[in-house]
């Protein structure tokens, strides 16, 4: 069975802020594999028109980053609806799907689909939470990702994570 690891940039920390980018790997933690990537720069424009409202905190986290106005740059140049669209077509039918919390990137992720149109492609009782997955084994040391802020890089690292727990998990079986 594959599993997706799913990664979020976004304008705030609950659901019904907006969505920067979405990072995704789809993953076999038994045979350790990476089977496929997905990365998309989700527009603001649109998730601002159907009512997601971003966070001041956040907003203000954002603009402490490095290279932040190459990010918002292009952001006005691409499609929220396109983004998730293309998300729903990647996403493995029936694969269990990851988020590092679940109060954050599922949920998130799901309202922000579901005010420009679009259903989550996971099954409802699909999710699963990487940060109790981690917690259950602090021994295992975290994988960094290559790039501070990326989605995608966020989430092959916690992806790679995963698995590495998984092989410490049978070995103690």
């Amino acid at each position: 069975m594959l599993h997706v690891m799913l990664d979020l940039e976004t304008l705030g920390t609950t659901p019904g802020c907006p969505v920067l980018s979405i990072g995704a790997v789809a993953f076999d933690p038994v045979a350790r594999e990476i089977h496929d990537r997905f990365y998309r720069v989700c527009g603001l424009k649109e998730q601002f028109a159907a009512g997601l409202v971003p966070n001041a905190e956040t907003l203000a986290w954002w603009a402490q980053q490095p290279n932040i106005a190459a990010t918002f740059a292009e952001l006005a140049q691409t499609s929220a609806a396109l983004a998730f669209s293309h998300f729903r077509g990647w996403f493995p039918e029936d694969a269990l799907v990851w988020g590092n919390g679940a109060d954050f990137d599922m949920p998130i992720l799901a309202e922000a689909m579901r005010r420009l149109g679009y259903s989550a492609p996971w099954k409802p009782f699909s999710g699963r939470c990487f940060r109790t997955l981690k917690n259950l084994y602090p021994a295992v040391p975290k994988v960094k990702p290559a790039e501070a802020h990326n989605a995608l890089s966020d989430a092959e690292a916690q992806a790679q994570w995963a698995m590495n727990i998984a092989a410490a998990g049978a070995a103690l079986a």
